[in-house]
């Protein structure tokens, strides 16, 4: 997570470089060396590459009625599950069974960089750890599957190399919900940077033993239907916070999905975000270096949640115009659903 900042590449937020400032891959993986930063996370060798920011009272410029996240109603709010209704080990998705009730009123929408979520309240939230160092998040799907991003194993290929951490919050203390899963494959889409650069860029792990789900471990649902532009969703993840908190506990953030065409104009990305792709964000809130693989989850009408995208890429350090860019989960669901099977 992110927030107001002087970016590493000598930017600040609310400017752009433009499309010369890409560095390597331009993810979200932490896939450099580790060291402690001055907000006692993490601090990388590779310039961390983040997605815009903006005043979180300032009205979201992308933001459009839909006929279940209208204008002039609340942001999406975490359900209150009670006993038997989801979570609680009951198996069942996108039913978090501890509540947003510890949270600060309206907090997932009023961040400047990030904001800690509950503990727990995201329990398909995954730690992707190559010896044993955090390098991306991803998502709980069913008991022995996570979907993250492909382009996290750019360092590394082999299965043996990775392990899943659920039931995390505080990455300095794990606490006893924690549980760590060894990696029995990893799928990468076969069509992975094909057509495009940063086309189809998902992979499910299949864990080597099936994790027991909890009141702190649970699946989250695949969406029952497209990203719908004008729409306040969550993202979660431990990545980069450029200074604004601490990255070693979960932080959440809302980001409104952006048009498709407005992605692609001119002063957004050109072209670049195809079909299996999308863009969510404004300056000032957005996903970081680290969230790479994370969720972004929406919710349905009955306060279930889906995964709707996967943490990808993007261009700058909270640079005005250039939104975060997701896999778009509902055009991978039949391949993901495929390797699950």
């Amino acid at each position: 997570m992110n927030g107001q900042c002087t970016c590493t590449d000598g930017t600040t937020p609310g400017t752009s470089t433009g499309e010369s400032s890409f560095w390597g891959g331009h993810r979200r993986t932490t896939t450099s060396s580790w060291g402690t930063s001055d907000d006692g996370g993490d601090s990388f060798t590779t310039p961390p590459v983040t997605t815009p920011w903006r005043n979180p009272d300032d009205d979201d410029p992308y933001r459009q009625p839909s006929t279940d996240d209208q204008s002039s109603g609340p942001r999406p709010t975490r359900p209150n599950v009670g006993g038997g209704g989801g979570g609680s080990g009951s198996g069942q998705c996108g039913k978090p069974a501890t509540s947003r009730s510890g949270q600060r009123r309206d907090s997932a929408t009023r961040i400047v960089g990030g904001a800690e979520a509950t503990a727990h309240s995201w329990p398909w939230q995954v730690s992707l750890q190559l010896r044993g160092q955090h390098v991306c998040g991803g998502s709980l799907v069913d008991s022995k599957h996570v979907v993250t991003a492909a382009h996290c194993f750019q360092m590394s290929s082999s299965p043996g190399s990775y392990k899943v951490v659920l039931g995390l919050h505080d990455r300095r203390a794990p606490g006893s919900s924690h549980r760590s899963v060894n990696v029995q494959e990893i799928i990468q889409h076969p069509n992975y940077n094909s057509p495009n650069e940063h086309s189809n860029d998902v992979a499910v792990l299949r864990l080597a033993s099936p994790v027991q789900l909890s009141s702190s471990i649970s699946p989250v649902c695949l969406p029952q239907s497209d990203v719908q532009a004008g729409k306040n969703c969550i993202v979660t993840g431990w990545g980069d916070t450029q200074g604004t908190g601490n990255n070693q506990l979960l932080l959440e953030v809302a980001v409104p999905i952006v048009p498709q065409a407005t992605c692609n104009d001119r002063r957004h990305y050109r072209g670049s975000v195809d079909d299996t792709m999308f863009c969510a964000g404004v300056a000032g809130r957005d996903s970081c270096q680290g969230d790479s693989g994370g969720p972004l989850v929406c919710q349905r009408s009955d306060s279930t949640w889906e995964l709707t995208g996967i943490v990808s890429w993007g261009i700058d350090c909270a640079a005005e115009n250039k939104p975060g860019v997701y896999s778009r989960v509902y055009a991978l669901k039949d391949w993901i659903s495929q390797q699950m099977n």
